[in-house]
């Protein structure tokens, strides 16, 4: 009687039934005679208990899939947060790299230093356009650098015109 007590109080009212029809069923044996008082009460004990320890692990069960589900549902989570803000980090990385290059490129097409190939030795050299002398050596500052074209198969400069790579 005191488990249909805990039962009704945690409102687990399936169990609860189940555990007062063994019950009743004890009780009837019990009132047919005095050898059977001890067989209701193994019956009462051992059934009980089962039925008890079956739900107990069904609870356990339930609840190690749910704390499943909610681990899931949370490593997804943090997955698509770190997926966001490696997507924020690339772009910005990239913005930036992107900057750096077409700084570096304006720098080049503005430079005094043009690079030649001489078709000779095929060897480069630099020519600096404002005083007219021509180098063997590579300048420390920028240059206008020559480029293999694979289509036209021959060296040539490259030509930047209007570009802006500033961002508002």
């Amino acid at each position: 009687e005191r488990a249909l007590l805990v039962l009704k109080r945690i409102k687990v009212w399936t169990l609860e039934k189940l555990v007062r029809s063994i019950v009743d069923r004890a009780n009837g044996i019990f009132r047919n005679g005095n050898d059977s008082a001890y067989k209701a009460a193994l019956i009462l004990r051992k059934e009980v208990i089962d039925e008890i320890l079956t739900w107990h692990s069904m609870s356990k069960l339930v609840q190690r899939i749910f704390r499943g589900f909610l681990q899931r549902r949370l490593y997804k989570q943090i997955m698509n947060d770190r997926n966001e803000c490696a997507t924020v980090i690339q772009s910005y990385l990239r913005r930036l790299f992107s900057k750096q290059t077409g700084w570096q490129l304006c720098r080049q097409q503005r430079a005094n230093y043009e690079q030649f190939r001489e078709e000779k030795t095929s060897r480069f050299f630099w020519y600096n356009k404002s005083n007219n002398v021509r180098s063997w050596d590579e300048p420390l500052e920028p240059y206008r650098p020559m480029v293999y074209s694979q289509s036209k198969r021959r060296w040539q400069f490259i030509m930047i015109a209007n570009v802006h790579f500033g961002f508002s």
